[in-house]
């Protein structure tokens, strides 16, 4: 679980949850508006959640969890690098 305090962290431009347990990103942590980079490999997400549209990422690492379909990023316009390897995805 990702602490709910994290969203009081208003400047942050990078955070990493790699090699966790994670199994769902919080929507809260879309309100952080100045996150420029988001790393989550190794975790064991199945979901994006839509609201990761509010950002401004320019790299999103999800690689190595348990995603089985193509997250709707496509209005991420800024970001350079994506990581999507060893998933389930079946279809792009």
């Amino acid at each position: 679980i990702i602490p709910p305090q994290i969203i009081q962290l208003t400047n942050l431009i990078f955070i990493s949850f790699e090699d966790n347990q994670i199994d769902k990103i919080p929507v809260e942590l879309f309100k952080l508006n100045k996150l420029l980079k988001i790393n989550f490999l190794y975790n064991k997400i199945k979901h994006i959640p839509n609201e990761i549209k509010y950002l401004n990422l320019i790299e999103l690492k999800l690689g190595i969890n348990l995603l089985d379909s193509f997250p709707n990023i496509t209005e991420l316009n800024q970001l350079k690098e994506l990581n999507l390897s060893k998933n389930d995805i079946k279809l792009i």
